[in-house]
């Protein structure tokens, strides 16, 4: 964690509200201590992002495709 605020890329921080495994907190954490950072909280868990690909990738794919800050 103390390296996070040395990150000078545009990160994505994706976590769900409903996780068990990794806590959505630690993902409001991660992008708190991350300059560029931009968090995205979805609903559901874990299996999220591959049950719901299509939801999930013109997301990323926006993320992507934005200019740099």
């Amino acid at each position: 964690m103390p390296f996070l605020p040395l990150i000078r890329q545009p990160v994505l921080v994706m976590g769900g509200d409903d996780e068990p495994i990794v806590p959505v907190a630690n993902a409001r954490i991660l992008a708190a201590l991350t300059p560029n950072a931009t968090l995205h909280i979805y609903p559901g868990g874990h299996v999220e992002p591959l049950t719901a690909a299509t939801g999930f990738g013109p997301l990323i794919t926006q993320f992507l495709a934005r200019p740099p800050p």
